[in-house]
């Protein structure tokens, strides 16, 4: 989904792309048809290896978005995890070879872990206590260590809910509105805790923005729509744009312990480096969304 959304800004804005992808990447149809867009098949554990023929001698900023194993049991796992933290080492080392200016890594909210502050900074201390969150802050700072020694520029950002036309259908935002355009019943949490929503076009113009800014040496982003409201006030605002009959069962599935903590970022170093500021509205994104989902029938 990120990927994807900053191609889609890359042709917006006239910037040839060359994109690293999968062999066989079923994902393959959401690129754009661009002759900006020039696709070269990698495998994450082929970085290392990658005959850089055809590619330019010098380009301006190198993102990394590959991760593996990104599903519930493999995010729980710690082996399968930390092969991700060579990887991203080795983009850093495959983009000095480009003579990139900048190396641009997505991380992630989970790399803070738990805690109850009403707004997470990049300088928010870090705790994180699943796998793929260890991995996430560990990548960043070896990455960083790594890109300082090869004289590279650095961004790691910190992403927070993004959503868009190319989300999981098992994340919340999309499975929900499947049920609702389905008139079903909804089992839900009560909805207390406070969320950040981004819609993916605003992400991928944040990411965008900070190749084309100069953000200094190294730095650490949050990157979220930097306003946070509940899940309940949310997923009530999709029933109203549905139209739909779901009833909502708030409170049906119980928390494991309190009310879990909400998220909001600040995105205040990130506006103030790239004058990046989010303009896509909750209502107009998931409009968006809906759009999609009625083309495929809604299923």
């Amino acid at each position: 989904m990120l990927g994807s959304a900053l191609i889609d800004e890359c042709v917006k804005n006239g910037t040839t792309i060359y994109a690293l992808i999968r062999p066989d990447s079923r994902n393959l149809s959401r690129l754009p048809d661009s002759e900006l867009l020039n696709v070269i098949e990698c495998e994450l554990s082929e970085l290392s290896g990658l005959n850089c023929f055809g590619l330019p001698d010098e380009i301006d900023a190198f993102y990394h978005f590959g991760w593996q194993h990104t599903d519930k049991s493999g995010r729980n796992s710690p082996t399968m995890q930390a092969e991700n933290i060579m990887y991203s080492l080795e983009a850093v080392k495959l983009a000095s070879k480009l003579k990139s200016r900048k190396f641009i890594g997505a991380g992630s909210q989970a790399e803070y872990g738990i805690h109850r502050n009403p707004v997470t900074t990049p300088s928010t201390y870090t705790e994180p206590i699943t796998p793929y969150g260890i991995s996430k802050l560990a990548a960043g700072r070896l990455c960083a260590l790594e890109a300082n020694q090869l004289g590279l520029n650095f961004a790691w950002v910190r992403i927070f809910s993004v959503y868009g036309e190319n989300d999981s259908h098992e994340a919340m935002i999309t499975s929900i509105l499947r049920r609702m355009l389905n008139d079903e019943h909804c089992r839900l949490t009560q909805g207390l805790q406070n969320w950040d929503y981004l819609y993916s076009s605003d992400a991928g113009r944040a990411f965008y923005m900070l190749g084309d800014s100069n953000t200094g040496k190294s730095k650490v982003y949050c990157l979220g729509s930097g306003q946070a409201r509940s899940i309940r006030s949310y997923i009530e605002e999709m029933k109203g744009l549905t139209g739909s009959k779901s009833e909502l069962g708030f409170g049906e599935i119980p928390y494991d312990n309190d009310v879990p903590p909400g998220m909001c970022a600040d995105i205040t170093s990130l506006t103030q480096d790239t004058g990046f500021v989010p303009s896509v509205s909750f209502s107009e994104g998931i409009k968006n969304v809906l759009s999609i989902i009625n083309v495929g029938g809604g299923q």
